[in-house]
């Protein structure tokens, strides 16, 4: 099998790959990703000096090959080594590493010496690892991309068309050193102020230390005390966010980037940076296009991966450009490919013609990874099954399926048969869920399902995506009625492209009583025919209409969506115990955001609280986000209901994943403060900033919800109630490979879709 050496050289470490051709034709608009076929680690042995870091990085290389000669029948045809410092890539010379202590090391002649005259490519590691997510990580499908990494230091790769420019001197890139606090603190580089001096995770280590007076406390521990409201944490915090969208302010101004890829250990703070980081850059920006602000998504593995693709370049004479990414592909695999289909060019062109979620409109870059083995075992996780908890168990993946779920098997015969051929990811000490199945969400990522565009939606779907929701029905607020007909056919048309699991019409048929953010002189009784109208606009792709069943004409919309199998939910009602036993009887099964827009229980008008909670034909609709429900509401909820009758939604608005700002909810102007979203008129509660990954961290960390329960309301009870639960919801065989990875904390590790990192774990 024909591959490539892939060397990441740290300050301590080193990771290595064998790298494999992409081999087979990927879908429409998702490039192809070598995949990793063996992967080792050795220390880079700096303690003994230069020379024997360099000698330890030709020994490694051989060993490499060796392996692979013996396991695939052929030796490398190509090295890609990344390493730290100042590179000179054209002559193939490590010109300097502090951390490494060499000076002018003339590295890709020394490794093609050792290896027999193969070609080598040698790259500076930022560079490398935003080449790889630029290519088939976060930035996938931008035709420009800034990525910045905040570890000890900070720095960037600017990605233009496919590969990452190194400046006329190999400098290009320094964002660390733009002057944020013009005669601030020191920095090695003879400047003051410089921008890593505030906002690299080694200076928050620093400025937390003294903070907190611990020595031994660092970013991490920083953002751990911010979580939990620490007043010092959070200063010290948003004075590193302040100066990091400083920085990233100017450098936009300069660059004009259309993706943000934001890594390195702060990056790990997840949605503790992000939200704060993209409303201050927000906030800074003037005339300046706002870009998509994302998280990597390739992790550790991005300098191998980059290096793989480095070799791979060298053995390219042609870029071969798939969905708008410009990707290198050798002679014989282009031969091949055109003779196995001579009429593929001009298929692709019509594929990405269907990928266009509206005629004539270019397609939506994506923000995953695409990272697939055509066979992956996830392995010694606690996995969650449909008949329990697996302790040590593996969960196979083959192409975009479940192929088994079941326990690690003991003994080396058993592993082996399971393993041979398969990316193995070791995952102890972490969780494997479901992928999460969100029935009732208005948008995120700064975009809105109900006023977005294609486009605009399509990134509030991948912001969701990134937090764990691998199936979600995307929901309306009130608008006029011919706009909404227009937006039901536009969310339809993303429905029928795999992108949503179908239309949720939350208003205009709901109580004045009980409107909470809706407009409400656009309200309108559920009149069966005006009903109608609203789900044939959706061509079939309606899964869910909320009404006030005490209006007129309320029970018999109910009996006109259960005949059309369309989901009728109690909600932003005022009805009374009585009037919500009639519309049940009439078909109604579904709760939305059971307590709120609705009477509170009371000992003699007990209202549709009690009727929802008591019925087993019903099931209730939960925002577990800690600002809708008390904690003892969610309890009463699931001791009632029990945990097969209880779905938890973000019922998320624009702001989820985006951060705090002004917005607009349907017609209606909203105010996101500390991540609750409230009308500016009035103050009601407008919806939620929730994603579903926070919502499980919740439910079993501050509620102590039962972990199968807490999946059972995450994925297996919305599946079930879109009539999806053939396909998703479970961890079983032949169900797609949608599925959440954890750690111990059930903080959000890693997320599949369809057989695809969507967030590599």
């Amino acid at each position: 099998m024909r591959h490539v050496i892939a060397l990441d050289v740290g300050g301590t470490g080193m990771k290595a790959a064998l790298v494999g051709a992409h081999g087979t034709t990927p879908p429409a608009g998702a490039p192809p990703t070598p995949p990793l076929l063996h992967q080792a680690r050795r220390a880079t042995g700096r303690e003994r000096g230069p020379d024997a870091v360099v000698e330890s990085i030709l020994g490694f290389a051989a060993e490499l090959r060796a392996y692979g000669e013996r396991r695939f029948g052929e030796p490398a045809a190509a090295v890609g080594v990344a390493v730290p410092g100042i590179v000179d890539a054209e002559q193939g010379t490590a010109v300097y590493a502090a951390n490494l202590g060499w000076r002018d090391v003339p590295l890709r002649a020394l490794l093609s010496e050792r290896l027999g005259g193969v070609p080598v490519a040698l790259g500076h590691d930022v560079r490398t690892g935003g080449l790889a997510e630029g290519r088939i990580g976060a930035g996938q499908g931008a035709d420009r991309f800034l990525f910045v990494p905040l570890g000890t230091g900070i720095a960037g790769a600017i990605g233009v068309g496919g590969t990452v420019e190194a400046g006329a001197h190999g400098f290009a890139g320094e964002i660390g050193h733009i002057v944020v606090r013009p005669g601030g603190v020191s920095c090695p580089c003879r400047q003051r102020g410089c921008l890593e001096r505030y906002a690299s995770a080694s200076a928050v280590s620093e400025a937390w230390a003294a903070a907190s007076g611990n020595p031994e406390a660092d970013a991490a521990d920083c953002a751990k005390a911010v979580d939990s409201g620490d007043p010092r944490a959070r200063e010290v915090w948003q004075g590193a966010v302040d100066a990091l969208a400083d920085g990233l302010v100017t450098a936009l101004t300069l660059l004009d980037p259309r993706t943000l890829i934001i890594g390195g250990g702060l990056a790990e703070a997840g949605e503790t940076l992000f939200t704060p980081l993209r409303a201050a850059v927000r906030h800074r920006v003037t005339f300046q296009k706002l870009p998509s602000i994302v998280p990597a998504a390739l992790g550790d593995t991005a300098g191998c991966l980059g290096a793989g693709l480095l070799a791979w370049d060298l053995l390219t004479t042609t870029p071969t450009t798939v969905g708008g990414n410009h990707l290198m592909a050798t002679a014989s695999e282009r031969d091949l490919e055109r003779d196995r289909n001579p009429d593929r060019d001009q298929d692709r062109d019509r594929d990405q013609d269907r990928q266009s979620p509206v005629p004539g409109r270019a397609p939506r870059p994506s923000h995953h990874a695409s990272r697939s083995a055509p066979r992956t075992v996830l392995s010694g996780a606690r996995v969650v099954l449909p008949t329990g908890i697996v302790d040590g168990g593996r969960v196979v993946v083959e192409g975009s399926r479940i192929a088994d779920g079941s326990r690690w098997p003991e003994g080396a015969a058993g592993i082996a048969g399971i393993a041979e051929g398969a990316q193995v990811i070791d995952l102890t000490g972490h969780w494997v869920v479901p992928g999460f199945v969100d029935m009732h969400n208005h948008g995120g990522g700064g975009a809105s399902f109900t006023s977005g565009t294609a486009d605009e939606i399509l990134h509030g779907i991948h912001t969701h995506r990134r937090h764990g929701t691998t199936t979600l029905v995307a929901s309306t607020v009130t608008v006029d009625m011919d706009f909404l007909a227009q937006r039901a056919g536009l969310l339809s048309e993303l429905a029928e492209q795999g992108e949503i699991a179908g239309v949720h019409f939350e208003g205009p048929f709901i109580s004045p009583c009980r409107k909470g953010a809706h407009s409400e002189s656009l309200l309108r009784h559920p009149d069966p025919e005006e009903v109608r109208k609203v789900i044939d606009a959706a061509r079939g792709r309606a899964r869910m209409v909320t009404l006030a069943t005490e209006l007129p004409g309320g029970i018999d919309s109910v009996r006109l969506l259960a005949e059309h199998g369309v989901i009728a939910a109690i909600g932003h009602t005022d009805a009374t115990y009585e009037q919500t036993a009639e519309a049940i009887d009439a078909g109604a099964t579904v709760a939305t955001h059971l307590f709120n827009a609705m009477p509170q229980l009371g000992h003699r008008e007990p209202g549709p609280v009690a009727a929802l909670l008591e019925d087993e034909r019903v099931t209730v609709e939960l925002i577990n986000d800690g600002v809708h429900l008390h904690p003892a509401s969610l309890e009463l909820a699931f001791r009632h209901a029990g945990g097969s009758r209880v779905a938890f939604i973000t019922d998320a608005m624009d702001a989820a994943g985006f951060g705090d700002g002004r917005y607009r909810l349907g017609p209606l102007e909203v105010e996101v403060s500390a991540g609750v979203a409230r009308l500016v008129e009035g103050g009601s509660i407008a919806g939620s900033t929730l994603t579903l990954d926070r919502a499980f961290q919740r439910a079993v960390t501050v509620d102590r919800l039962p972990v199968e329960d807490v999946v059972a309301a995450i994925s297996a009870n919305p599946a079930r109630l879109l009539g999806v639960h053939d396909r998703v919801g479970s961890l079983e065989p032949g169900k797609d490979a949608d599925l959440v990875v954890l750690d111990a904390q059930f903080g959000l590790k890693g997320v599949m879709r369809r057989g695809e990192w969507v967030v590599a774990p």
